[in-house]
């Protein structure tokens, strides 16, 4: 905590405190009282009695064996360690001396079990346990052997995670994104009480991973500090904590950015550092760990989608600025010719594409027997505008689609009376919904609806043929959400035939004086024609421009 610099406890960093058992609470609240130098002092006989209490509690959950892939056994595992100096004259000595004997089993214990990789509790418990712990105690006991021995053991346990947690640039895998700010916390600690022992736990390779796990930590955090996708026991960052991060791993193009998405004082010393050195790019995809994150900047007004593809039943998180907009499940059912076609199976990574116009991602799950979605999420940087996009393919029949997404905390659906399109959003930050493949107009009811209450979006397509398309415009303006909007499917021809919706579809959407038209060709591409433009690409998006009929591409994927 000293070498740290912080004021908020470090054992806290990063996790909701709140939803730990009492006996963690506790632990960690005593162990506040060893921050800084004020901590060398005596306690007073009422502080003495509360930790040896503290202690026996403790004791008594160790034996326990569920407890050791507890989140709130292993950080109040990592508080008495910590508190033990304090201890000793505190709390009997055959007591202390159980505390640390049962201190050093966990840690040598948790260290023979194979890294957990699966889900973010248990490989956060593994990590304070199995890395943490033994090279604090390393630290505060250097002269017990058997601690020296924990810290060889988990130098090479920190080594093997920073390979097997991380894609070699800092980001994890889905199933443990939940847990990344309490992951940097663990590992600030480490780098921390590394830089001040003798034989420090870090390799050059591990250190230099630490250093992207910072960047993507930044990266994937939202202007209010939380971690996008992250677990419900996780907190978002204080001010301490980041200029920790970035003082032991970051550089100064990742304190640019901290300070653009927060502010100076959350960066302390570090503040100026966009003078001189230039921000990382904010996207990522990473097809190992099935994560993709589309940002229209570094801003605190700026969007982002997080995408965690490696269930079915795709992960979705969409903010602007501090509104949450989308979080959970982008859920949907299919039929075909009323039979239900269940939705299982693994994302496939299509095409990934980032530039300063947009962020493109699509992706392929493959359903059997000739059938598959395929999905489409772009973020436009200056535009300004999301398009979420399913393409549900299958042999000819009458095809069925339904989608829907979780609204985020105080967002509301607001439909149009005449009209399919509606408003997404809370006070004066709202978000216009078109759903383009649609008919604009309520009194007509073919091909599908766009609905919605207080919790969720839904939207729907059918169609007799091989494919139904269900794509939805959302603009991401407050201001030109407001004005008046419109839509229309276009006529997409080829040899001057037109073509089916089962070989190409086109659309065009206006909202206030910006109109967007978009492409996709659903089988083999061709020389194809739309609203005065020409291509032979398998999907186009770009701003039109009305008065010279020319369009201005924001994406072109060629296929």
């Amino acid at each position: 905590a000293t070498l740290c610099r912080a004021a908020d406890p470090p054992l806290a960093w990063g996790l909701a405190v709140v939803e730990f058992p009492a006996a963690t609470q506790e632990l960690i609240a005593l162990a506040g009282l060893n921050v800084g130098p004020a901590g060398k002092g005596s306690l007073k006989p009422k502080t003495q009695r509360r930790l040896a209490d503290a202690l026996a509690t403790w004791l008594d959950w160790s034996g326990e064996a569920a407890a050791r892939g507890d989140l709130g056994f292993a950080v109040a595992s990592l508080a008495a360690a910590h508190l033990l100096p304090l201890a000793a004259t505190a709390t009997p000595p055959a007591q202390w001396w159980s505390c640390l004997d049962a201190l050093a089993r966990q840690g040598a214990s948790a260290g023979d079990e194979p890294l957990a990789t699966t889900a973010a509790a248990s490989m956060l418990a593994q990590q304070l346990l199995a890395i943490e712990l033994p090279v604090t105690l390393a630290y505060l006991f250097p002269e017990i052997a058997v601690a020296t021995d924990l810290r060889r053991r988990a130098a090479d346990r920190l080594a093997e995670a920073t390979e097997e947690l991380l894609n070699g640039e800092g980001l994890p895998h889905a199933a443990t994104i939940g847990g990344l700010l309490p992951l940097v916390a663990c590992w600030t600690r480490l780098a921390a009480t590394g830089s001040a022992m003798k034989k420090s736990p870090w390799t050059k390779r591990a250190a230099n991973q630490f250093g992207w796990l910072v960047r993507q930590a930044v990266r994937w955090s939202t202007p209010g500090g939380r971690s996008l996708l992250s677990d419900p026991a996780t907190s978002g960052w204080s001010a301490d904590f980041l200029q920790a991060a970035l003082r032991l791993g970051g550089d100064r193009g990742d304190a640019a950015a901290a300070e653009e998405t927060w502010g100076r004082g959350w960066v302390g010393k570090l503040a100026g550092a966009g003078k001189t050195h230039e921000t990382p790019d904010p996207s990522d995809s990473c097809e190992w760990s099935q994560l993709s994150l589309l940002r229209t900047g570094w801003s605190s007004k700026d969007a982002s989608v997080a995408v965690d593809s490696s269930s079915a039943q795709l992960r979705l998180e969409a903010i602007v600025g501090k509104q949450q907009v989308f979080c959970g499940q982008w859920r949907v059912e299919l039929a075909v010719d009323g039979q239900p076609i269940p939705v299982t199976g693994t994302w496939e990574e299509a095409c990934w594409f980032s530039d300063a116009d947009v962020d493109f991602l699509e992706l392929s799950l493959e359903l059997g027997q000739g059938r598959r979605i395929d999905r489409q999420i772009m973020l436009a940087r200056e535009q300004r505008f999301l398009w979420l996009a399913d393409y549900f393919v299958a042999p000819a029949g009458e095809l069925r689609y339904a989608g829907s997404l979780s609204l985020g905390p105080n967002v509301r659906w607001e439909p149009e009376r005449e009209t399919r399109d509606g408003l997404l959003g809370s006070g004066d930050a709202k978000y216009r919904v078109l759903p383009v493949a649609l008919a604009e107009w309520r009194t007509d009811p073919r091909g599908g609806e766009l609905t919605g209450d207080a919790e969720t979006l839904r939207w729907s397509a059918t169609r007799t043929g091989t494919t139904a398309t269900a794509p939805l415009v959302i603009d991401l303006h407050p201001a030109r959400s407001l004005k008046p909007c419109t839509w229309r499917q276009l006529t997409v021809a080829e040899l001057l035939e037109i073509k089916s919706p089962d070989d190409a579809v086109a659309f065009r959407a206006q909202s206030g004086k910006d109109q967007w038209l978009f492409y996709r060709s659903n089988g083999p591409r061709g020389n194809r024609t739309f609203m005065g433009q020409n291509t032979s690409s398998e999907f186009v998006a770009g701003r039109f421009c009305p008065e010279s009929g020319l369009l201005d591409e924001l994406v072109e994927i060629e296929g």
